[in-house]
Protein backbone atom coordinates (compact mmCIF):
# COMPACT_ATOMS: atom_id res chain seq x y z
CA UNK A 1 0.00 0.00 0.00
CA UNK A 2 1.32 3.38 -0.61
CA UNK A 3 1.77 6.18 1.70
CA UNK A 4 -0.08 9.60 2.13
CA UNK A 5 2.51 10.79 0.60
CA UNK A 6 2.72 9.64 -2.83
CA UNK A 7 -0.66 11.25 -3.63
CA UNK A 8 0.55 14.33 -2.53
CA UNK A 9 2.13 16.21 -5.90
CA UNK A 10 2.81 19.41 -7.64
CA UNK A 11 2.37 20.95 -11.09
CA UNK A 12 3.72 24.55 -12.24
CA UNK A 13 4.63 25.37 -8.69
CA UNK A 14 7.60 27.54 -9.26
CA UNK A 15 10.38 28.74 -6.46
CA UNK A 16 12.57 26.99 -4.29
CA UNK A 17 12.72 24.62 -1.24
CA UNK A 18 13.80 27.06 1.52
CA UNK A 19 14.69 25.78 5.53
CA UNK A 20 12.11 27.42 6.81
CA UNK A 21 10.26 24.46 7.77
CA UNK A 22 10.84 24.21 11.34
CA UNK A 23 9.77 27.52 11.50
CA UNK A 24 6.63 26.25 9.43
CA UNK A 25 5.65 23.77 12.62
CA UNK A 26 5.68 26.41 15.01
CA UNK A 27 1.94 26.96 15.12
CA UNK A 28 -0.85 25.53 17.78
CA UNK A 29 -4.33 26.60 18.14
CA UNK A 30 -4.81 28.09 21.46
CA UNK A 31 -6.20 31.61 22.79
CA UNK A 32 -7.24 33.65 25.60
CA UNK A 33 -10.20 35.15 26.25
CA UNK A 34 -9.17 38.44 27.96
CA UNK A 35 -10.97 40.51 25.72
CA UNK A 36 -14.30 40.94 24.33
CA UNK A 37 -14.73 37.94 22.18
CA UNK A 38 -17.01 35.04 21.28
CA UNK A 39 -14.72 32.31 21.89
CA UNK A 40 -15.17 28.81 20.29
CA UNK A 41 -11.98 27.29 21.30
CA UNK A 42 -11.95 23.55 23.24
CA UNK A 43 -10.57 23.44 26.52
CA UNK A 44 -7.85 21.47 25.20
CA UNK A 45 -7.01 24.10 22.60
CA UNK A 46 -6.73 27.16 25.07
CA UNK A 47 -4.91 25.40 27.46
CA UNK A 48 -1.21 27.54 27.26
CA UNK A 49 -2.96 30.29 25.65
CA UNK A 50 -1.01 32.40 28.28
CA UNK A 51 2.11 31.74 25.85
CA UNK A 52 0.41 32.76 23.23
CA UNK A 53 -1.05 36.17 21.29
CA UNK A 54 -4.06 37.29 22.98
CA UNK A 55 -4.65 41.11 22.66
CA UNK A 56 -7.17 41.83 19.10
CA UNK A 57 -6.41 43.35 16.29
CA UNK A 58 -5.97 47.00 16.42
CA UNK A 59 -7.31 47.73 13.01
CA UNK A 60 -8.11 45.97 9.41
CA UNK A 61 -4.41 46.20 8.44
CA UNK A 62 -3.50 43.77 11.43
CA UNK A 63 -5.16 40.58 9.48
CA UNK A 64 -3.35 39.52 7.03
CA UNK A 65 -5.38 36.04 5.88
CA UNK A 66 -8.60 36.10 4.18
CA UNK A 67 -10.92 32.85 3.91
CA UNK A 68 -13.83 33.32 0.79
CA UNK A 69 -16.71 30.82 0.53
CA UNK A 70 -19.50 31.06 -2.22
CA UNK A 71 -21.76 28.58 -0.55
CA UNK A 72 -23.47 28.93 3.34
CA UNK A 73 -22.34 25.04 3.68
CA UNK A 74 -18.79 26.18 3.29
CA UNK A 75 -18.79 29.32 5.45
CA UNK A 76 -20.41 27.41 8.39
CA UNK A 77 -17.46 24.39 7.75
CA UNK A 78 -15.11 27.68 8.11
CA UNK A 79 -16.80 29.45 10.71
CA UNK A 80 -16.56 26.34 12.97
CA UNK A 81 -12.66 27.01 13.15
CA UNK A 82 -12.38 29.76 14.76
CA UNK A 83 -10.75 29.72 17.99
CA UNK A 84 -12.44 32.96 18.34
CA UNK A 85 -14.18 35.86 16.88
CA UNK A 86 -13.46 39.99 17.37
CA UNK A 87 -17.61 40.80 17.48
CA UNK A 88 -18.03 44.11 15.73
CA UNK A 89 -19.86 45.64 18.23
CA UNK A 90 -16.79 46.11 20.42
CA UNK A 91 -13.93 46.45 17.90
CA UNK A 92 -15.04 48.48 14.85
CA UNK A 93 -13.39 47.18 12.40
CA UNK A 94 -15.43 48.86 9.78
CA UNK A 95 -14.81 48.73 6.00
CA UNK A 96 -13.98 51.49 3.30
CA UNK A 97 -17.47 53.16 2.02
CA UNK A 98 -18.71 51.74 -0.93
CA UNK A 99 -17.73 48.33 0.20
CA UNK A 100 -20.79 46.19 -0.08
CA UNK A 101 -19.17 43.15 1.22
CA UNK A 102 -19.92 41.24 5.01
CA UNK A 103 -17.22 40.52 7.06
CA UNK A 104 -16.77 38.10 9.98
CA UNK A 105 -13.64 38.79 11.95
CA UNK A 106 -11.31 36.31 14.13
CA UNK A 107 -8.99 34.36 14.92
CA UNK A 108 -7.32 30.94 14.20
CA UNK A 109 -4.32 29.62 15.67
CA UNK A 110 -2.61 32.59 15.84
CA UNK A 111 -3.97 34.50 12.75
CA UNK A 112 -6.69 36.82 12.96
CA UNK A 113 -8.92 35.97 9.62
CA UNK A 114 -11.35 37.80 7.93
CA UNK A 115 -14.05 35.90 6.34
CA UNK A 116 -16.30 36.80 3.50
CA UNK A 117 -19.42 34.76 1.97
CA UNK A 118 -20.06 35.76 -1.61
CA UNK A 119 -23.56 36.48 -2.28
CA UNK A 120 -23.60 34.64 -5.31
CA UNK A 121 -21.78 31.70 -6.68
CA UNK A 122 -19.67 32.56 -10.21
CA UNK A 123 -16.34 34.43 -10.77
CA UNK A 124 -18.23 37.94 -11.58
CA UNK A 125 -19.57 37.94 -8.04
CA UNK A 126 -15.90 36.63 -6.54
CA UNK A 127 -14.48 39.38 -8.75
CA UNK A 128 -16.48 42.10 -7.05
CA UNK A 129 -16.24 40.84 -3.99
CA UNK A 130 -12.29 40.68 -4.03
CA UNK A 131 -12.32 44.14 -5.48
CA UNK A 132 -13.88 45.66 -1.84
CA UNK A 133 -12.17 43.10 0.48
CA UNK A 134 -8.50 44.29 -1.16
CA UNK A 135 -9.26 47.89 -0.43
CA UNK A 136 -10.85 47.42 2.77
CA UNK A 137 -8.30 45.39 3.84
CA UNK A 138 -4.75 46.16 2.48
CA UNK A 139 -1.93 44.39 4.19
CA UNK A 140 -3.56 40.31 3.00
CA UNK A 141 -0.56 38.14 2.29
CA UNK A 142 -2.79 34.92 1.40
CA UNK A 143 -6.74 34.47 0.53
CA UNK A 144 -8.26 31.05 0.79
CA UNK A 145 -10.82 30.30 -1.27
CA UNK A 146 -12.48 27.36 0.27
CA UNK A 147 -15.56 25.25 -0.43
CA UNK A 148 -16.28 22.37 -2.22
CA UNK A 149 -15.41 21.51 -5.64
CA UNK A 150 -16.06 18.43 -8.48
CA UNK A 151 -13.36 16.10 -8.72
CA UNK A 152 -11.51 14.37 -11.84
CA UNK A 153 -11.42 10.69 -11.01
CA UNK A 154 -7.87 9.81 -11.74
CA UNK A 155 -4.75 12.69 -11.77
CA UNK A 156 -1.65 12.54 -12.38
CA UNK A 157 1.33 11.30 -9.97
CA UNK A 158 4.67 12.20 -9.88
CA UNK A 159 6.10 8.91 -11.26
CA UNK A 160 3.76 9.50 -14.30
CA UNK A 161 1.28 6.83 -13.27
CA UNK A 162 -2.59 7.52 -12.50
CA UNK A 163 -3.55 8.11 -8.33
CA UNK A 164 -7.57 7.42 -7.30
CA UNK A 165 -9.79 10.13 -6.22
CA UNK A 166 -12.34 10.25 -3.40
CA UNK A 167 -15.04 12.45 -2.59
CA UNK A 168 -14.04 13.90 0.50
CA UNK A 169 -10.01 14.36 -0.90
CA UNK A 170 -8.89 17.94 -1.23
CA UNK A 171 -7.93 19.70 -3.93
CA UNK A 172 -5.14 22.60 -3.19
CA UNK A 173 -4.39 24.75 -6.36
CA UNK A 174 -0.87 24.83 -7.95
CA UNK A 175 -2.72 27.18 -11.22
CA UNK A 176 -5.67 27.66 -12.76
CA UNK A 177 -7.07 27.82 -15.77
CA UNK A 178 -10.47 29.54 -17.20
CA UNK A 179 -11.81 26.43 -19.39
CA UNK A 180 -14.76 28.75 -20.82
CA UNK A 181 -12.85 31.32 -21.84
CA UNK A 182 -10.50 31.45 -25.26
CA UNK A 183 -10.95 31.52 -28.80
CA UNK A 184 -14.06 29.75 -30.57
CA UNK A 185 -12.70 28.74 -34.42
CA UNK A 186 -15.15 27.17 -36.73
CA UNK A 187 -14.06 23.17 -35.77
CA UNK A 188 -12.38 23.70 -32.38
CA UNK A 189 -12.16 25.59 -28.92
CA UNK A 190 -8.97 26.96 -27.62
CA UNK A 191 -9.53 27.96 -23.96
CA UNK A 192 -6.84 30.33 -22.41
CA UNK A 193 -3.93 29.41 -21.05
CA UNK A 194 -3.18 28.45 -17.12
CA UNK A 195 -3.02 31.49 -15.12
CA UNK A 196 0.91 32.64 -13.86
CA UNK A 197 0.76 35.89 -12.11
CA UNK A 198 3.42 37.33 -9.20
CA UNK A 199 2.47 35.16 -6.46
CA UNK A 200 6.64 34.16 -5.11
CA UNK A 201 5.16 34.28 -1.48
CA UNK A 202 2.38 32.12 -2.15
CA UNK A 203 4.36 29.48 -4.36
CA UNK A 204 7.54 29.22 -2.11
CA UNK A 205 4.92 28.02 0.49
CA UNK A 206 3.01 25.34 -1.07
CA UNK A 207 6.53 23.91 -3.00
CA UNK A 208 6.41 22.78 0.85
CA UNK A 209 3.65 20.05 -0.27
CA UNK A 210 6.53 18.78 -2.88
CA UNK A 211 8.08 17.42 0.81
CA UNK A 212 7.33 13.91 2.37
CA UNK A 213 7.68 15.62 5.83
CA UNK A 214 5.34 18.82 4.92
CA UNK A 215 2.58 16.94 3.72
CA UNK A 216 2.51 13.79 5.90
CA UNK A 217 2.26 16.01 8.85
CA UNK A 218 -0.18 18.23 7.01
CA UNK A 219 -2.33 15.36 6.29
CA UNK A 220 -2.16 14.05 9.79
CA UNK A 221 -2.97 17.66 11.50
CA UNK A 222 -5.96 18.09 8.98
CA UNK A 223 -7.46 14.88 10.12
CA UNK A 224 -7.28 16.06 13.45
CA UNK A 225 -9.40 19.06 12.64
CA UNK A 226 -11.48 17.13 11.03
CA UNK A 227 -12.81 15.40 13.92
CA UNK A 228 -13.24 18.82 15.81
CA UNK A 229 -15.29 20.08 12.60
CA UNK A 230 -17.93 16.94 12.85
CA UNK A 231 -18.21 17.47 16.65
CA UNK A 232 -19.51 20.69 16.70
CA UNK A 233 -21.55 20.04 13.18
CA UNK A 234 -23.23 16.79 13.01
CA UNK A 235 -24.47 17.97 8.90
CA UNK A 236 -20.29 16.96 8.42
CA UNK A 237 -20.36 13.17 8.96
CA UNK A 238 -18.76 10.98 6.78
CA UNK A 239 -20.87 8.99 4.64
CA UNK A 240 -19.34 5.68 4.25
CA UNK A 241 -17.42 4.38 1.35
CA UNK A 242 -20.56 2.44 -0.20
CA UNK A 243 -22.00 5.98 -0.98
CA UNK A 244 -18.99 6.82 -2.84
CA UNK A 245 -20.07 5.70 -6.28
CA UNK A 246 -18.23 6.36 -9.57
CA UNK A 247 -20.40 4.79 -12.72
CA UNK A 248 -18.54 4.15 -16.01
CA UNK A 249 -17.76 7.48 -18.06
CA UNK A 250 -20.48 6.21 -20.79
CA UNK A 251 -23.22 5.04 -18.43
CA UNK A 252 -25.74 8.07 -17.97
CA UNK A 253 -28.15 8.76 -15.03
CA UNK A 254 -30.54 7.41 -16.52
CA UNK A 255 -34.44 6.33 -15.35
CA UNK A 256 -34.17 2.17 -15.27
CA UNK A 257 -35.88 0.55 -18.18
CA UNK A 258 -39.69 -0.30 -16.42
CA UNK A 259 -40.13 3.51 -16.90
CA UNK A 260 -40.60 4.79 -20.89
CA UNK A 261 -38.68 8.02 -21.19
CA UNK A 262 -36.04 9.83 -23.35
CA UNK A 263 -33.41 8.17 -21.51
CA UNK A 264 -34.99 4.78 -22.15
CA UNK A 265 -35.56 5.67 -25.70
CA UNK A 266 -32.30 7.69 -26.56
CA UNK A 267 -29.26 6.45 -23.87
CA UNK A 268 -27.06 9.59 -25.10
CA UNK A 269 -30.11 11.83 -23.66
CA UNK A 270 -31.61 12.83 -19.99
CA UNK A 271 -35.25 13.40 -19.28
CA UNK A 272 -35.65 17.13 -17.24
CA UNK A 273 -37.09 14.30 -14.45
CA UNK A 274 -34.12 12.15 -14.20
CA UNK A 275 -31.80 15.10 -13.51
CA UNK A 276 -33.76 15.73 -10.64
CA UNK A 277 -33.28 12.78 -8.79
CA UNK A 278 -30.75 10.55 -7.24
CA UNK A 279 -29.12 7.43 -8.28
CA UNK A 280 -31.42 5.34 -6.04
CA UNK A 281 -35.00 6.87 -7.43
CA UNK A 282 -34.01 6.30 -11.17
CA UNK A 283 -33.01 2.78 -10.57
CA UNK A 284 -28.43 3.44 -12.17
CA UNK A 285 -27.50 -0.11 -12.77
CA UNK A 286 -24.79 -0.64 -10.06
CA UNK A 287 -22.99 -3.33 -12.55
CA UNK A 288 -21.68 0.00 -14.49
CA UNK A 289 -19.69 1.13 -11.35
CA UNK A 290 -16.07 1.55 -11.48
CA UNK A 291 -13.96 -0.88 -8.91
CA UNK A 292 -11.60 1.02 -7.17
CA UNK A 293 -8.48 -0.11 -4.56
CA UNK A 294 -8.73 2.86 -2.32
CA UNK A 295 -12.54 2.12 -2.24
CA UNK A 296 -11.93 -1.45 -0.40
CA UNK A 297 -9.17 -0.33 1.59
CA UNK A 298 -11.74 2.34 2.95
CA UNK A 299 -14.38 -0.91 3.64
CA UNK A 300 -11.91 -2.79 5.14
CA UNK A 301 -11.19 -0.18 7.84
CA UNK A 302 -15.10 0.71 8.52
CA UNK A 303 -15.66 -2.93 9.05
CA UNK A 304 -12.75 -2.80 11.74
CA UNK A 305 -14.26 0.28 13.19
CA UNK A 306 -11.76 3.02 12.14
CA UNK A 307 -13.73 5.47 11.20
CA UNK A 308 -11.39 8.65 11.72
CA UNK A 309 -9.19 6.45 9.36
CA UNK A 310 -11.28 5.62 6.68
CA UNK A 311 -12.83 9.15 6.81
CA UNK A 312 -9.40 10.77 6.33
CA UNK A 313 -8.60 12.76 3.03
CA UNK A 314 -5.68 12.71 0.77
CA UNK A 315 -4.65 16.14 -0.37
CA UNK A 316 -3.75 16.62 -4.08
CA UNK A 317 -1.98 19.89 -5.66
CA UNK A 318 -2.98 20.34 -9.20
CA UNK A 319 -4.51 22.67 -11.52
CA UNK A 320 -7.96 24.01 -10.98
CA UNK A 321 -10.71 24.60 -14.15
CA UNK A 322 -12.70 27.76 -13.30
CA UNK A 323 -15.73 28.75 -15.27
CA UNK A 324 -19.53 29.60 -14.82
CA UNK A 325 -20.80 26.83 -15.60
CA UNK A 326 -21.74 23.32 -12.62
CA UNK A 327 -19.94 20.79 -14.62
CA UNK A 328 -22.43 17.83 -14.86
CA UNK A 329 -21.04 15.66 -17.78
CA UNK A 330 -18.15 12.83 -17.65
CA UNK A 331 -17.78 13.19 -21.09
CA UNK A 332 -16.72 17.13 -21.03
CA UNK A 333 -14.89 16.33 -17.48
CA UNK A 334 -12.85 13.72 -19.22
CA UNK A 335 -11.84 16.33 -22.59
CA UNK A 336 -11.22 19.16 -20.44
CA UNK A 337 -9.04 17.36 -18.16
CA UNK A 338 -6.76 15.66 -20.79
CA UNK A 339 -6.58 18.73 -22.94
CA UNK A 340 -5.88 21.13 -19.86
CA UNK A 341 -4.07 19.37 -17.51
CA UNK A 342 -7.51 20.03 -14.63
CA UNK A 343 -7.70 18.14 -11.71
CA UNK A 344 -11.09 19.97 -10.00
CA UNK A 345 -13.66 22.07 -11.54
CA UNK A 346 -15.07 24.82 -9.55
CA UNK A 347 -16.76 28.39 -10.07
CA UNK A 348 -15.13 31.20 -8.34
CA UNK A 349 -11.23 31.33 -9.05
CA UNK A 350 -11.01 32.90 -11.62
CA UNK A 351 -12.47 35.86 -10.02
CA UNK A 352 -9.96 36.16 -7.60
CA UNK A 353 -6.96 35.03 -9.02
CA UNK A 354 -4.95 37.43 -10.51
CA UNK A 355 -5.99 40.29 -8.08
CA UNK A 356 -6.06 38.47 -4.43
CA UNK A 357 -3.16 35.99 -3.39
CA UNK A 358 -5.09 33.37 -3.49
CA UNK A 359 -4.83 29.36 -2.51
CA UNK A 360 -7.87 27.45 -3.48
CA UNK A 361 -8.67 24.55 -1.40
CA UNK A 362 -11.74 22.67 -1.92
CA UNK A 363 -12.87 19.41 -1.05
CA UNK A 364 -14.34 17.29 -3.78
CA UNK A 365 -17.94 16.76 -3.07
CA UNK A 366 -18.87 14.57 -6.95
CA UNK A 367 -17.18 13.72 -10.22
CA UNK A 368 -18.90 16.35 -12.22
CA UNK A 369 -21.09 13.73 -13.98
CA UNK A 370 -24.53 13.03 -14.84
CA UNK A 371 -24.81 11.44 -11.45
CA UNK A 372 -23.67 14.72 -9.45
CA UNK A 373 -25.83 14.98 -6.12
CA UNK A 374 -25.35 16.74 -2.92
CA UNK A 375 -25.26 14.25 -0.66
CA UNK A 376 -21.35 14.58 0.09
CA UNK A 377 -20.97 18.51 0.10
CA UNK A 378 -21.02 19.20 3.86
CA UNK A 379 -17.93 16.61 4.74
CA UNK A 380 -16.33 17.74 1.36
CA UNK A 381 -16.96 21.51 3.35
CA UNK A 382 -15.34 20.10 6.29
CA UNK A 383 -12.34 18.83 4.67
CA UNK A 384 -11.70 21.97 3.06
CA UNK A 385 -11.66 23.52 6.46
CA UNK A 386 -9.59 21.55 8.19
CA UNK A 387 -7.02 21.45 5.30
CA UNK A 388 -7.52 25.61 5.72
CA UNK A 389 -6.63 25.20 8.90
CA UNK A 390 -3.85 23.23 8.80
CA UNK A 391 -2.13 25.35 5.91
CA UNK A 392 -2.90 28.84 8.33
CA UNK A 393 -1.40 26.78 10.96
CA UNK A 394 2.07 26.92 9.04
CA UNK A 395 2.02 29.70 6.98
CA UNK A 396 4.35 32.08 7.98
CA UNK A 397 2.79 35.49 8.57
CA UNK A 398 5.93 38.61 7.66
CA UNK A 399 6.91 41.13 10.41
CA UNK A 400 4.89 44.02 10.52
Amino acid sequence: METDADFLHAYDVPGELSDAYDELLRRQAGLGKEFPVQSNASPNTQAGSSQRKTQPPRDRCDFKAAIICALPLEFDAIRSLFDSTWLEKHHHYGKLKGDTNHYINGRIGDLDVVVLLLSSMGKVSAATAAASLKCSYTELEVVFLAGICGGIPEVRSPNGGKREVLLGDVIVSSNMVQYDVGRRYQDDFVAKQPMHTGRKLINNFLVHLKTDVFSNDLMGRSAEVLQQIQRSNPKCQYLGSANDRLFEPTYQHQIDTSVLCTCFTSPSLMCRRCRSISCDEAGCDEKFLIPRCRIKEKMLLEEQGNISEAQKPLIFLGRYGSGDTVLKSSRDRDGLADRLGIEAFEMESAGLWEDLPCIVVKGVCDYADSHKNKKWQDFAAATSASVVKALLERYIITDQ
